[in-house]
């Protein structure tokens, strides 16, 4: 439990938590030490993770915490993705020697330097820009059970 509360502080203090209540960010912060601990232990350098009707289902909350900590750590992560995707990442982040994030570009803004981005193929690290959270209500989406929190 100490563990839970340490990783859910050192959240409110990398990122400014607007919406989520303690007790999500909580379990949130549970669920991303389990992924780790999964990560490290079986030696992965990459993971697939069905979200919408597998995780977030069983859980109770998006694991989106536990994988933005992953890709800061250096594992590539698909979410939305598969395996191809995850092997495009190691092969992208040994190329480059950095985390990599996967994204449709919806848009570009050439006069503010901007990309509108969406639908991710996972979520992206802590370091890869601003932190703050998104908290998502997915009541009454079908496979969806609960609220959830994005960096």
């Amino acid at each position: 439990m100490a563990k839970i509360e340490a990783l859910a502080k050192e959240l409110h203090q990398k990122c400014e938590v607007i919406e989520p209540r303690h007790e999500e960010v909580c379990l949130i912060a549970r669920e991303a030490i389990a992924l780790e601990r999964l990560v490290k232990e079986n030696k992965l350098r990459a993971t697939a993770i069905e979200t919408g009707s597998g995780l977030i289902r069983y859980t109770g909350v998006t694991p989106c915490e536990g994988i933005a900590n992953l890709i800061d750590q250096g594992i590539v992560v698909t979410t939305e993705g598969d395996m191809n995707a995850a092997v495009s990442g190691l092969i992208l982040r040994e190329l480059t020697g950095k985390p990599i994030h996967f994204w449709e570009y919806l848009g570009f803004d050439k006069e503010k330097n901007g990309i509108l981005g969406g639908r991710e193929e996972g979520p992206a690290g802590f370091t890869m820009g601003k932190a703050n959270t998104q908290s998502v209500n997915f009541e009454g989406i079908l496979g969806a059970l609960c609220h959830g929190m994005t960096p």
